[in-house]
């Protein structure tokens, strides 16, 4: 792995997860030897939580402990049958009856093995997919192929889940958030400044769009997608699910101070809904002259304007065709995406956000088929020249996520390294199949309580194996009849809690999960992570 010690923080860990280094299909080294404490810990918080309430059986909390918990006990019963039988041996070899003997520490070896088998193995993500975990698809994209860049910091989302609003600036922290951003960037480009990131991002962008190894250049434009979703009822600010006010900020910050484009260059925008005044606020507040665009115009907004015939679908489409006109005018896209379930789409990320760059909005059958492999609209928003190929950065705002495309986030991540906070983190990548992966791989494991649609994951493959789909769609959505390529690299990760993909382990080329945080281990500990 590529290290910037000079300017990384102290808790630095550039491995694909934080807790080992080498996949594994149980538990090893110092886990075994807290596993028998984390199985009583685990029985213990089961029995003290779901025996005053039963229903509490159902949280998702309990949920992850139940099998730790009865693991632990199959185990402790096995050592003590294992040793009557063994004292039974002793007892039947002292009065010579040898065949007996024998057959007791047989069947005492075999309880001990089958107790010392009841340790649990680390959990595979419970997300549905068909592909087995490993199994890149697809062509890489990036200055490092396939790498996507993971920033954790719990002080970034510390609201109560009761008082105010989750995007307050005293829940959600605007320095915390600015330097989640600043290190993601860095990690994602291995360069050691923001300036250099942005530097490098932009000219490995040009370079790939046959424009020359150069970096931004001055009257260039960029317009950011945010996901506004949830706000369709006016320019109130509201607690629901949207865009997190502290992320656009940063990135504003980021583009305006750091790549070097002018607040009149940059566009914010959701064409399809209200950008209401929690975000609106933050951003006009220091950047009056950054343009923001939504469905409306009012209140200082901008109306958007459409390009009609702008997009033409691989496959016949009652969806709109029409695409904004600050989209099409830009040189470079960023797509923001919120780490979201969907109830039609199965995930709502990089692929389900230009749902809202359309001018209209008629079926979402194609987001989720129900059987695979088929056609994936996703795919067709992924593959156009000014959706998803004119985007030179793709990110997923995880400060709080949902289990629902609307409403107010209410489930706080119980799943490493989480454990009953909010997730309070930022994905950044520059292959937008390898993000989504990673955001399935997440919200699969997180949600399984609350079901991930089968096939959801169909738009994945689709897209990173475009030039020949599983489905055998010609994917042309720019009305040229020029076959789309590969849009990135696909795979799951090989299990949840060490979160490795093929470039983590060395078995291939797929993704590369580079995480920043704190090191956490199966006793729930955080330490400081060790600089390598």
């Amino acid at each position: 792995m590529l290290t910037n010690s000079e300017s990384k923080p102290t808790h630095t860990s550039r491995h694909s997860h934080p807790q080992s280094e080498h996949p594994s299909s149980g538990l090893s080294g110092k886990a075994k030897l807290l596993w028998p404490l984390t199985g009583l810990a685990a029985l213990l918080w089961f029995c003290l939580r779901v025996i005053p309430k039963p229903s509490r059986a159902n949280y998702p909390c309990q949920r992850m402990a139940a099998p730790v918990a009865f693991s632990f006990l199959a185990w402790l019963a096995s050592l003590f049958a294992s040793w009557a039988l063994f004292r039974r041996a002793r007892v039947a070899w002292r009065k010579t009856r040898y065949p007996l003997a024998a057959l007791a520490v047989l069947v005492g070896l075999i309880v001990l093995a089958s107790g010392s088998m009841s340790q649990p193995a680390q959990p595979a993500s419970a997300a549905l997919h068909s592909d087995p975990p490993n199994s890149p698809m697809g062509v890489a994209r990036g200055i490092f192929p396939g790498r996507v860049a993971w920033v954790y910091n719990p002080a970034a989302a510390v609201w109560n889940g009761v008082s105010g609003n989750w995007w307050d600036d005293n829940n959600t922290s605007q320095s915390a958030v600015d330097a989640m951003l600043s290190q993601a960037l860095q990690n994602l480009t291995g360069a050691a400044s923001d300036a250099a990131a942005w530097n490098a991002l932009l000219r490995d962008f040009n370079q790939r769009h046959g424009k020359g190894a150069i970096g931004y250049t001055s009257g260039e434009k960029i317009a950011i997608k945010l996901n506004m979703n949830d706000s369709q009822s006016g320019y109130a600010a509201n607690n629901n699910i949207n865009a997190s006010p502290q992320l656009a900020l940063a990135l504003a910050r980021q583009l305006v101070y750091q790549a070097g484009f002018s607040p009149s260059e940059i566009t914010f925008y959701d064409a399809s809904r209200y950008m209401i005044d929690s975000v609106y606020n933050k951003l006009h507040g220091e950047f009056p002259a950054i343009v923001i665009v939504d469905a409306y115009g009012g209140s200082g907004r901008v109306k958007a304007q459409w390009v009609s015939g702008a997009i033409a679908y691989s496959v016949n489409s009652n969806n709109g065709t029409a695409l904004p006109t600050c989209v099409v005018n830009a040189s470079y896209l960023i797509n923001m995406a919120i780490m979201k379930l969907h109830s039609y789409a199965g995930v709502t990320l990089l692929g389900k956000n230009h749902y809202g760059s359309i001018n209209f909005r008629s079926e979402h059958t194609p987001l989720a088929p129900k059987s695979t492999p088929a056609y994936s609209l996703q795919t067709d928003f992924m593959a156009h020249k000014d959706l998803g190929e004119k985007t030179a950065l793709f990110m997923i705002d995880s400060l709080y996520g949902h289990n629902d495309p609307n409403g107010v986030p209410r489930i706080r991540w119980t799943i490493p390294p989480f454990y009953n906070r909010w997730p309070s983190s930022l994905f950044l990548s520059q292959d937008q199949v390898a993000l989504d992966s990673v955001g399935y791989d997440f919200l699969g494991a997180q949600y399984a309580t609350y079901g991930l649609l089968p096939n959801a994951d169909n738009y994945l493959h689709e897209a990173a194996l475009a030039n020949n789909p599983p489905s055998g769609v010609f994917y042309a959505p720019n009305g040229d009849h020029v076959r789309a390529q590969s849009l990135g690299v696909h795979e799951h990760w090989n299990n949840l809690l060490d979160k490795q993909y093929t470039r983590n382990i060395g078995s291939g080329n797929g993704i590369e999960l580079v995480y920043q945080g704190p090191v956490y281990n199966l006793t729930r500990t955080f330490f400081p992570a060790i600089r390598r």
